[in-house]
Protein backbone atom coordinates (compact mmCIF):
# COMPACT_ATOMS: atom_id res chain seq x y z
CA UNK A 1 0.00 0.00 0.00
CA UNK A 2 2.74 2.26 0.95
CA UNK A 3 4.39 1.86 -2.46
CA UNK A 4 1.54 2.63 -4.16
CA UNK A 5 1.05 5.47 -2.11
CA UNK A 6 4.66 6.55 -3.54
CA UNK A 7 3.90 5.84 -7.13
CA UNK A 8 1.05 7.84 -6.92
CA UNK A 9 3.24 10.75 -6.38
CA UNK A 10 2.31 11.50 -2.72
CA UNK A 11 4.63 12.29 0.05
CA UNK A 12 6.96 9.47 0.79
CA UNK A 13 7.47 10.88 4.82
CA UNK A 14 3.91 10.60 5.07
CA UNK A 15 1.90 7.95 7.00
CA UNK A 16 -1.72 8.84 5.70
CA UNK A 17 -1.72 5.46 3.32
CA UNK A 18 -1.99 3.78 6.55
CA UNK A 19 -5.14 5.87 7.73
CA UNK A 20 -6.45 5.16 4.61
CA UNK A 21 -5.80 1.79 4.00
CA UNK A 22 -8.00 1.19 7.25
CA UNK A 23 -10.67 2.30 5.65
CA UNK A 24 -13.04 -0.56 5.05
CA UNK A 25 -14.06 0.66 1.56
CA UNK A 26 -10.32 1.00 0.54
CA UNK A 27 -9.59 -1.94 2.28
CA UNK A 28 -12.71 -3.80 -0.03
CA UNK A 29 -11.51 -2.37 -3.15
CA UNK A 30 -7.68 -3.65 -2.41
CA UNK A 31 -8.79 -7.08 -2.19
CA UNK A 32 -11.10 -7.04 -5.01
CA UNK A 33 -8.26 -5.83 -7.31
CA UNK A 34 -5.79 -9.08 -6.24
CA UNK A 35 -8.50 -11.44 -6.14
CA UNK A 36 -8.49 -9.96 -10.34
CA UNK A 37 -5.37 -10.14 -10.64
CA UNK A 38 -4.32 -13.60 -8.92
CA UNK A 39 -6.98 -14.91 -11.16
CA UNK A 40 -6.26 -13.44 -13.97
CA UNK A 41 -2.06 -14.71 -13.20
CA UNK A 42 -3.22 -18.32 -11.94
CA UNK A 43 -1.92 -18.01 -8.55
CA UNK A 44 -4.23 -18.87 -5.80
CA UNK A 45 -3.87 -17.94 -2.13
CA UNK A 46 -4.77 -22.18 -1.11
CA UNK A 47 -2.17 -22.71 -3.56
CA UNK A 48 0.52 -20.95 -1.98
CA UNK A 49 -0.58 -21.45 1.63
CA UNK A 50 0.25 -25.32 1.04
CA UNK A 51 3.49 -24.55 -0.24
CA UNK A 52 4.39 -22.84 2.25
CA UNK A 53 3.17 -24.88 4.82
CA UNK A 54 4.91 -27.91 3.33
CA UNK A 55 8.01 -25.94 3.86
CA UNK A 56 6.85 -25.24 7.52
CA UNK A 57 6.26 -28.83 8.34
CA UNK A 58 9.43 -30.76 6.93
CA UNK A 59 10.93 -32.69 8.82
CA UNK A 60 14.83 -32.85 8.78
CA UNK A 61 15.05 -36.48 9.34
CA UNK A 62 12.90 -37.23 6.26
CA UNK A 63 15.92 -36.65 4.74
CA UNK A 64 18.56 -38.65 6.10
CA UNK A 65 19.05 -42.10 6.92
CA UNK A 66 20.77 -44.04 9.79
CA UNK A 67 23.17 -46.61 9.36
CA UNK A 68 23.93 -49.28 12.01
CA UNK A 69 26.90 -47.65 13.95
CA UNK A 70 24.36 -44.21 14.20
CA UNK A 71 25.65 -42.25 11.43
CA UNK A 72 23.65 -39.93 9.59
CA UNK A 73 23.71 -39.76 5.38
CA UNK A 74 21.18 -38.14 3.17
CA UNK A 75 18.90 -40.43 1.55
CA UNK A 76 20.17 -42.27 -1.75
CA UNK A 77 17.14 -41.44 -3.57
CA UNK A 78 15.47 -37.96 -3.04
CA UNK A 79 13.50 -38.44 -6.35
CA UNK A 80 11.81 -40.70 -3.84
CA UNK A 81 10.50 -38.24 -1.30
CA UNK A 82 6.89 -36.96 -1.86
CA UNK A 83 6.68 -33.62 -4.21
CA UNK A 84 6.30 -31.45 -0.76
CA UNK A 85 8.92 -32.84 0.96
CA UNK A 86 11.42 -32.26 -2.19
CA UNK A 87 9.81 -28.64 -2.54
CA UNK A 88 11.22 -27.56 0.84
CA UNK A 89 14.98 -28.27 0.44
CA UNK A 90 16.73 -24.94 -1.01
CA UNK A 91 19.94 -26.26 -1.67
CA UNK A 92 21.79 -29.34 -2.43
CA UNK A 93 25.38 -29.39 -2.46
CA UNK A 94 28.12 -32.06 -3.36
CA UNK A 95 32.12 -30.97 -2.07
CA UNK A 96 35.06 -32.15 -4.37
CA UNK A 97 35.01 -35.33 -1.74
CA UNK A 98 32.10 -36.78 -2.87
CA UNK A 99 30.17 -35.08 0.67
CA UNK A 100 26.55 -34.03 0.77
CA UNK A 101 25.12 -31.29 2.68
CA UNK A 102 21.87 -30.35 2.27
CA UNK A 103 20.08 -26.68 3.32
CA UNK A 104 15.71 -26.83 3.61
CA UNK A 105 14.26 -23.78 3.28
CA UNK A 106 13.62 -20.94 6.44
CA UNK A 107 10.94 -22.63 8.25
CA UNK A 108 10.45 -19.48 10.41
CA UNK A 109 10.24 -17.02 7.30
CA UNK A 110 7.43 -19.84 5.66
CA UNK A 111 6.24 -19.43 9.02
CA UNK A 112 5.94 -15.52 9.16
CA UNK A 113 4.87 -15.28 5.12
CA UNK A 114 2.04 -18.04 5.99
CA UNK A 115 0.69 -15.35 8.88
CA UNK A 116 0.45 -12.56 6.42
CA UNK A 117 -1.62 -14.44 4.13
CA UNK A 118 -4.56 -15.06 7.17
CA UNK A 119 -6.54 -12.57 7.15
CA UNK A 120 -6.96 -10.76 11.33
CA UNK A 121 -3.59 -12.66 11.78
CA UNK A 122 -1.16 -11.03 13.86
CA UNK A 123 2.32 -9.95 12.11
CA UNK A 124 5.09 -8.28 13.40
CA UNK A 125 4.99 -5.17 12.72
CA UNK A 126 3.94 -1.42 13.84
CA UNK A 127 0.53 0.08 14.18
CA UNK A 128 0.03 3.85 14.14
CA UNK A 129 -2.59 4.83 16.09
CA UNK A 130 -4.16 8.28 15.94
CA UNK A 131 -7.53 9.96 17.37
CA UNK A 132 -10.44 11.17 15.27
CA UNK A 133 -9.55 12.78 11.86
CA UNK A 134 -5.90 11.72 12.32
CA UNK A 135 -5.31 14.22 14.92
CA UNK A 136 -3.18 13.39 18.12
CA UNK A 137 -4.82 10.70 20.16
CA UNK A 138 -5.94 12.61 23.52
CA UNK A 139 -4.52 10.86 26.75
CA UNK A 140 -6.50 11.97 29.66
CA UNK A 141 -4.28 13.59 32.19
CA UNK A 142 -4.95 10.50 34.97
CA UNK A 143 -3.84 8.07 32.59
CA UNK A 144 -0.88 10.00 31.73
CA UNK A 145 0.28 9.88 34.91
CA UNK A 146 -0.01 6.36 35.60
CA UNK A 147 1.64 5.55 32.21
CA UNK A 148 4.65 7.71 33.17
CA UNK A 149 4.83 6.27 36.59
CA UNK A 150 4.44 2.55 34.57
CA UNK A 151 7.34 2.85 32.38
CA UNK A 152 9.99 4.98 34.71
Amino acid sequence: MRLAWITAGFPEASRNWARLARRRSVARRIEEFRAEFNNAAGIHLRYIQEKLLAIASADVTNYFRQNDWGTLSIKKNLAELPAEQRAAIAELTINKGGQVSLKLESKSKAIDTLLKTLPGALAAGKMEVSGPGGAPLAIPDGLSACLLKLFR
